[in-house]
């Protein structure tokens, strides 16, 4: 599995208890007192560090200097370059998402993506998706493009 190729922390069990079995941040671990003195059910859940012992797990949020996180890079990335059907291209921009009106099968979607024009090295390019289009520009650039391309 994933948490095991990149020596990803997980929790040892998916119910309830009172006993943190990883290290937390001073956040976290007010959360999760809180949520206690509310009676709240807690869970930890896995992590992707390679070692949540070290000093910087649990402080990760915008990155870690160490390279203890195990990031998208390493683990989604890796694993879907290695099926042959993705493409990684860096410092690619896309600028719009191609769309076409969807077919009948799917009645509530108006249209479909098919595609990308996206700027790669002082080119501007035409991108077909062979089965669909995955939009992950971040939290600020993600809902942009899409109404940049004309989703609402």
């Amino acid at each position: 599995s994933l948490c095991t190729r990149t020596s990803s922390t997980t929790s040892s069990n998916d119910t309830e208890t009172d006993e943190r079995k990883l290290p937390h941040n001073t956040m976290n671990s007010l959360l999760w007192e809180g949520c206690k003195s509310m009676n709240y059910k807690v869970n930890e859940t896995g992590r992707n560090f390679l070692d949540a012992s070290e000093d910087s797990a649990g402080f990760t949020g915008f990155g870690d200097r160490y390279g203890n996180k195990q990031g998208t890079v390493v683990t989604f990335l890796n694993d879907a370059v290695l099926t042959g059907n993705v493409h990684v291209m860096e410092n690619c921009t896309v600028e719009t998402i191609i769309t076409e009106k969807a077919s009948s099968e799917n009645s509530r979607a108006k249209t479909r993506a098919v595609g990308v024009i996206a700027s790669f090295q002082s080119q501007r390019l035409k991108i077909q998706a062979r089965k669909c289009v995955i939009v992950s520009a971040g939290s600020i650039h993600t809902p942009c493009l899409l109404q940049r391309s004309g989703f609402k």
